[in-house]
């Protein structure tokens, strides 16, 4: 039932691309605006952390462990923010035990750009409030 679902989400956002003659691929913040006539593009948006998100920070956890000079044996990502603009900007809280918190920029291109991975910066120790990008990068 789920697939189904996002099989249709997938074919009314091709209409709509279609339809507004907008390419999403090639502009994103565009296609966003006018298919829901909200503004997305720039704003960060507060998530749970999904299998995408967590796979992703696994990725780049040694990036993570190199840039603070520390081994985490504790590791769980708690929440995610993430803003697009000229890839997509994750933001992840990650409780690595006690009552301390990793938090990490985590840029990835697009797909037509390579989709490669990085970590631009990365605060530790911090605790684990609740939080906004803003305040911390």
């Amino acid at each position: 039932m789920p697939t189904t679902v996002l099989g249709l989400l997938g074919v009314l956002l091709c209409a709509l691309a279609v339809t507004s003659q907008v390419t999403p691929q090639k502009d994103l913040k565009r296609f966003f605006t006018e298919t829901t006539g909200e503004s997305v593009a720039g704003e960060w948006s507060p998530l749970i952390v999904t299998e995408d998100v967590e796979k992703i920070l696994y990725e780049v956890k040694p990036d993570i462990e190199k840039a603070v000079g520390t081994h985490f044996h504790v590791f769980i990502p708690i929440s995610h923010r993430f803003q697009i603009e000229e890839g997509i900007n994750y933001v992840v809280m990650v409780y690595t035990g006690g009552n301390t918190c990793v938090y990490a920029m985590i840029s990835q291109a697009f797909p037509w750009h390579g989709g490669e991975l990085s970590v631009p910066e990365v605060l530790y120790p911090e605790p684990c409030i609740d939080w906004s990008p803003s305040q911390h990068f």
